[in-house]
């Protein structure tokens, strides 16, 4: 099918479900037309309220639960399976069955719910009475809703369209009646709507069953009773069920692995629509009023590419089925050539006429005049929400929503939601700050939506699609032999990759999947299910949870598995990630508890608090940092570390919240600044020895992650605690439960396969009075006994049963670098026959003292290039705009209730950029990220010396958010990744140390001289950081070299070769430091 035809398909298949979406659209609008001719202040808004009320506890739900069919469908009837679209639907229609019960029960108390969070009573009731009205229909609405998506994906869009039109003449009538001759009020107006969706379904029920369109004959059931009469038949004879174990149905299980994610698509851009009306009531009056007709005009224009979306998917997922990946390729690109050209037009009408736009809804000029700022972005939105609608529909056809779903997660919740909260909120935009972060958000959905289709390889997609529908088998035969061996089941794209790690057909989301299918050779079944979790894992999976693309094939698709970023490992990192929290609450603490301090006191102090007193009080935690840093020099491994500085944190925390006199407040500070520095030591070193090298930046992002996030929480905290007297006691306080639970989290969590290593290398070195042949039988043993428990931790952090063969490459390089590290003297010994000499073996070397590091070049390159990227975080500015935020922000002209608005909104910006950056952090070189993240860490404070030179407090703080933005997405997380990554196995305990010490002293010294700096005006402040990020760039461009997907032991053994610093620079590194990196005695 060419571009042409494809275009013609679409346009065939879009027109009747825009057009069915206008007359619900028509519908929704004749009840408020009724209601508002009532002449009710109250009702009118009432209606709108339980309207808002109904699509969150009761629309998005059932449409959620069926949204799997738009997949499922399309795909079965491509592939000429109508026997699983009816299964499908049978599965969507008892679920929406069940999904419609605590939907009822949560409408039933909406009116409760809207007192309880402060609406006025009569509102709230009224809202409550109208959401009553609508519950009777629930059941059967969701029902319509399956039976609508189903003719949709099997290309009926007609019937529905049909029906939605007779459904919109006699919709006036019921308003009438209700409204008007019999004055049922608000209640009356749910029952309209009540009356309009139940004869929807009885019509839409009476076509089909009647008319019996082509497909439908044999695919379509008003109710479920087939399915569950041979549910009720296998529960009644178990036995004769275990005997047609082959020809069993794919369950319930399989169905919502589909569903889900789809639902999640759904729920997310439709709840954060309603959160965004919620947003635009706290900018005013008018505001609200500009933003509800802008949002009528966008729900009018968005019925197109939601029509086209739908076309979109049915057309694409019927290609799959089919095995045709050209006609799927087609029909996605010819409907993007539309909804361009489309939204184009749309756009340009919009322009033209937004005057008379903005006067259907309002006739305050106020308002109107509000409404053409937001037409105008609307033209800009309307055109990235096209596209990213088109581009869902072709990845629901694809089976990718699983990725989807996370893209809209990140997209929509983060970067919409959060931006417009501190567009509209802390910057004071106002309403067209919602509708900015509303593009922007759209803009991150369209880039990472053509990201995943541009990695999907159609043609692997499409024929193991074709092979696994049109060929069935029993569905035991799916599994492959690792599979069989654990148990554990294929399933319709629902293991995902997350469970059944060993599963073949775990990332068939693109076809109905091994378990809607019944027969086919097991050949077939093998290849097809490692080609297509290699497809899936490879071009999608990874790239999206942070995992480089695999550059060469693997042997097996569980070899990418366990090199890639699965969730256990995910999970795995969040949980360690709770020592990185407590340090990133700290930071983000530090500030209003300081100003509640300065301003309210609630403490002895002679005096007043100046400025040296003041970054005393928060230096201090920074100078015991260093101690901390440096005992990580002697922890035996990271996990003993975390649990020490867990203690450390919660006892100083404790301490500093009951300190009674400003000595005991610097005490606990100290003692909680020693045991922050003994986790940032551990912390990176634990994370880099799990992961595997495609996704140790993905996991150290998760580390960045939960640091921002923690700062984030920090902030809020310290906000929300500024006015009250004392509060800065319990902002402090806070972080000593937050200690003990990360000590209770690292007790259950197991030391890391190159800490079992070193310990079994201790062990060795126990026994000294034995012979060398005992030694060497003592030696190996031990070392089995390692690799047995290094193995098994590195399947339970990463979340497989059995090691892959990737995984056991891994460990084997693991093992080389500790065996070579042995100072074999017993085999000397043996040779030489000198039994002092065998009596006086050591087989372990522990890390190299500081002064053979400082003797080796090698060595001191690495730990120069690892202290370098430490100083990034301090030379930029960062640590010090983090610990004084509301003083910086002041600084440029904000109040202080603004500044400390802005200070928690900076912590928001940098966990929007912190939240994605492992979708980038594998995928580009550490030193390109490095580079331009410090040059436009540089261009932000210019812009923020611009706006002081112009006098405007709003160019300025967006300067310092930029700053913030453009630091936590390409450098901050670099900065962990390098500095756990640079060592060697013989200094890598003390490297990190030294460097995190380095570190500290940095940020020390900035966080104590800041507020001087700030006395010596906000020009001398800007222009010392930015020339000091300069200084950054060049050390950086010096010193640090590209490791990226490199393991531990290989940026070791490149090191030593004289390979890894040899394109540094456009410098030769050795010309300004004097250090050659040629092997040397002490490698």
């Amino acid at each position: 099918m060419g571009s042409r035809e494809a275009a013609r398909e679409l346009v065939r298949l879009a027109w009747p479900s825009i057009l069915a979406l206008l007359l619900d659209q028509v519908t929704g609008l004749t009840t408020m037309f009724f209601v508002a001719a009532l002449d009710d202040e109250y009702l009118l808004g009432s209606v709108g309220l339980g309207a808002m009320a109904q699509n969150v506890f009761g629309f998005s739900l059932g449409m959620g639960v069926n949204s799997a069919l738009s997949t499922l469908v399309s795909q079965g009837k491509g592939a000429g399976r109508l026997d699983l679209c009816k299964l499908a639907l049978e599965q969507a229609q008892i679920l929406s069955l069940l999904v419609a019960v605590p939907s009822m029960f949560l409408m039933m108390y909406a009116g409760a719910f809207f007192e309880a969070v402060g609406i006025n009573q009569r509102s709230a009731r009224d809202a409550g009475e109208y959401v009553r009205g609508t519950i009777f229909v629930m059941p059967i609405h969701f029902l319509s809703c399956a039976t609508r998506l189903f003719l949709r994906a099997l290309k009926l869009p007609r019937p529905p369209t049909y029906v939605s039109l007779v459904v919109a003449l006699f919709h006036p009538l019921w308003c009438y009646l209700l409204l008007h001759r019999l004055a049922a009020g608000a209640f009356g107006a749910g029952l309209c709507v009540s009356i309009s969706y139940g004869l929807y379904f009885v019509l839409l029920t009476a076509y089909v069953a009647l008319v019996r369109p082509a497909p439908c004959g044999d695919a379509w059931t008003p109710l479920p009773l087939g399915l569950v009469k041979r549910r009720l038949r296998q529960c009644m004879k178990p036995l004769e069920a275990e005997r047609q174990a082959t020809e069993a149905e794919p369950g319930f299980r399989d169905y919502l692995c589909v569903a889900l994610p789809s639902a999640v698509l759904m729920w997310t851009e439709w709840w954060v629509y309603e959160a965004m009306s919620l947003l635009a009531g706290l900018c005013g009056k008018t505001a609200l009023a500009a933003h509800t007709g802008t949002s009528s005009w966008l729900l009018i224009v968005f019925m197109v590419p939601q029509g086209l979306g739908s076309a979109t998917s049915a057309a694409v997922g019927h290609a799959i089925g089919a095995g045709h990946s050209r006609e799927a390729r087609s029909s996605l690109k010819a409907a993007a050539a539309l909804i361009l050209g489309i939204c184009l037009l749309l756009g340009l009408l919009l322009c033209l006429f937004r005057g008379a736009a903005a006067r259907v809804f309002s006739t305050d000029d106020a308002v109107v005049e509000t409404m053409n700022v937001l037409i105008v972005i609307l033209v800009v939105f309307q055109f990235f929400d096209g596209l990213q609608t088109v581009l869902e529909g072709g990845l629901i056809g694809l089976g990718l929503q699983r990725g989807a779903s996370q893209v809209k997660l990140v997209s929509m919740v983060v970067v919409r939601l959060g931006g417009a909260y501190v567009l509209a909120i802390s910057l004071h935009m106002g309403v067209s700050g919602i509708w900015v972060a509303g593009v922007l958000g759209m803009l991150v959905t369209v880039c990472l939506y053509a990201r995943l289709l541009r990695r999907c390889d159609f043609e692997l997609l499409a024929s193991c699609a074709q092979q696994q529908l049109t060929q069935p088998l029993p569905r035991h035969a799916v599994l492959g032999a690792d599979a069989a061996r654990t148990g554990r089941r294929g399933c319709c794209g629902s293991d995902f990759l997350a469970s059944a790690p060993k599963a073949a057909p775990r990332a068939q989301v693109s076809s109905l999947h091994a378990a809607y299918s019944t027969e086919k050779p097991s050949s077939i079944s093998k290849v097809c299910a490692t080609e297509t979790e290699d497809a899936f894992l490879r071009r999608y999976g990874g790239r999206l949870l942070g995992g480089a693309e695999a550059e060469t094939a693997q042997g097996t698709a569980d070899a990418v598995d366990s090199q890639n970023f699965t969730p256990i490992l995910f999970a795995n990192c969040l949980i360690i990630g709770l020592s990185a929290a407590l340090g990133g609450y700290d930071h983000g603490a530090a500030s209003g508890a300081l100003q509640n301090l300065v301003t309210l006191r609630g403490l002895k102090i002679h005096g007043r608090l100046g400025p040296l007193l003041q970054g005393w009080i928060v230096a201090s935690a920074w100078m015991s940092n260093i101690g901390g840093n440096l005992c990580g020099y002697y922890m035996p491994t990271p996990r003993l570390a975390l649990i020490v500085a867990g203690i450390f944190e919660a006892i100083g925390s404790l301490l500093t919240a009951m300190a009674p006199q400003l000595w005991v407040l610097i005490l606990g500070r100290l003692i909680n600044g020693f045991g922050l520095g003994l986790n940032g030591v551990a912390v990176s070193q634990y994370i880099s020895e799990i992961a595997p090298p495609n996704a140790r930046g993905g996991a150290i992002a998760v580390q960045e992650t939960t640091f921002v996030s923690g700062a984030f929480v920090g902030a809020l905290v310290g906000q929300h605690f500024l006015r009250l007297k004392g509060g800065w006691r319990t902002t402090w306080g806070l972080a000593s439960p937050l200690g003990l639970l990360a000590v209770l989290t690292m007790l259950r969590m197991p030391d890391t396969p190159r800490s079992i290593y070193r310990r079994a290398a201790r062990t060795a070195n126990e026994q000294r009075s034995e012979s060398p042949e005992a030694a060497q039988r003592r030696l190996m043993a031990v070392l089995e006994a390692a690799r047995r428990d290094a193995l098994s931790t590195m399947c339970q952090i990463r979340g497989l049963e059995f090691a892959d063969a990737a995984m056991l490459q891994e460990l084997d390089g693991i093992e080389r670098t500790y065996i070579s590290e042995l100072n074999l003297l017993g085999r000397a010994a043996s040779a030489s026959g000198s039994p002092s000499a065998a009596g006086t073996q050591e087989w372990w070397q522990e890390e190299l003292p500081i002064s053979q590091i400082f003797k080796s070049p090698v060595h001191l390159r690495l730990l120069l290039a690892g202290c370098a990227a430490n100083t990034l975080p301090a030379l930029s500015g960062s640590e010090a705009l983090l610990n004084y935020a509301g003083q910086m922000f002041h600084m440029v002209g904000f109040g202080y209730p603004d500044a400390a608005s802005l200070a928690v909104s900076l912590y928001g910006v940098k966990l929007v950029m912190a939240f994605p950056s492992f979708l980038w952090l594998d995928s580009v070189g550490r030193r390109v990220l490095l580079s331009y993240g410090l040059s436009g860490v540089t261009a932000s404070y210019g812009v923020a010396a611009l706006g002081l030179g112009l006098h405007s407090p709003t160019l300025a703080g967006v300067g310092l958010m930029a700053s913030q933005a453009i630091y936590q997405g390409a450098v901050g997380p670099v900065t962990w990744i390098v500095s756990s990554e640079m060592y060697p196995s013989d200094m890598r305990a003390r490297g990190c140390a030294i460097a995190a010490a380095t570190f500290s002293t940095f940020t020390l010294l900035s966080v104590q001289f800041h507020p001087l700096l700030i006395s010596r005006g906000h020009f001398t402040v800007l222009s010392m950081y930015a020339l000091s990020a300069q200084v950054a760039w060049l050390l950086t461009r010096v010193t640090v070299p590209e490791t990226k997907g490199r393991t531990l032991e290989e940026i070791q053994d490149e090191a030593f070769q004289g390979r890894l610093f040899r394109r540094t620079s456009m410098l030769e590194a050795s010309s300004i430091f004097g250090l050659e990196p040629e092997p040397d005695a002490a490698g």
